[in-house]
């Protein structure tokens, strides 16, 4: 889970306006040709992923979809004491999620916990990585046959922010198995890598060229699915030099 950008969408802000003057059923929206262009547009201000957990929902460009999303409203549009439906058709309310029944958008939205919204981090005005982190659960076994990669609260804040991140953790489920197995998966075919950097800033002289070169695969990791878990590990392992 990262911070995303305001990246709006002219053509799109246009179409919410219409279909809020209209007071057109979102259902309606949705499901025509301006929901289809504005889920593409909540792509790429995304970067393909789910606003969520950061898995890959598009192809390279972003012009298709490769797994099932939905357009989610941060704040409901009209269920549970939270729900806004004045927000319906705010760009700003809106979070390209999957459509995992058991985390993400739709986990938020069930009944399968009492946390509110308010109560958890909102992307759009927060940068998670401010309150969460990743660790490699740690069994005694090789990197490659560790089973899990979980989102846990940084200890380095203080302990509102570890309230809000746990919360964050557990409306969105974003330690259900499959997500835990898939940054584990995402994370080993970038171990080498990560391992070759480490080395170099241990035997590197010129600090500001491995500043430079780390920055670089930084940018990398950030455009790669789960990549808040990816420079959670890669950090952890560079340790002071970024």
């Amino acid at each position: 889970m990262k911070h995303i950008p305001n990246i709006a969408n002219e053509e799109s802000l246009k179409a919410l306006h219409r279909a809020k003057k209209r007071s057109m059923e979102w259902g309606e929206f949705s499901h025509g040709p301006d929901g289809h262009e504005l889920r593409l547009n909540k792509a790429r201000e995304q970067k393909g992923m789910c606003g969520y957990c950061e898995c890959l929902l598009t192809d390279e460009g972003i012009t298709e979809f490769k797994e099932e999303r939905h357009l989610d409203h941060f704040y409901p549009r009209n269920k549970g004491v939270e729900a806004k439906p004045q927000l319906q058709y705010d760009w700003d309310n809106l979070i390209l999620s999957c459509s995992r029944e058991d985390c993400c958008g739709k986990y938020k939205d069930s009944d399968k916990h009492n946390i509110l919204p308010s109560q958890i981090i909102n992307p759009r005005h927060e940068d998670p990585r401010d309150f969460i982190t990743f660790v490699v659960e740690e069994d005694g076994r090789s990197f490659e046959n560790r089973r899990y990669v979980s989102a846990v609260a940084r200890e380095d804040v203080g302990e509102e922010k570890r309230r809000r991140a746990q919360d964050t953790i557990d409306a969105l489920n974003l330690n259900y198995k499959p997500l835990r197995v898939a940054r584990r998966n995402a994370l080993w075919l970038e171990q080498d890598k990560v391992e070759m950097y480490q080395e170099m800033c241990a035997t590197e002289d010129d600090v500001e060229v491995i500043r430079e070169l780390l920055s670089e695969y930084e940018d990398e990791l950030e455009s790669k699915e789960f990549s808040s878990t990816l420079l959670s590990y890669a950090h952890s392992k560079w340790g002071e030099i970024t």
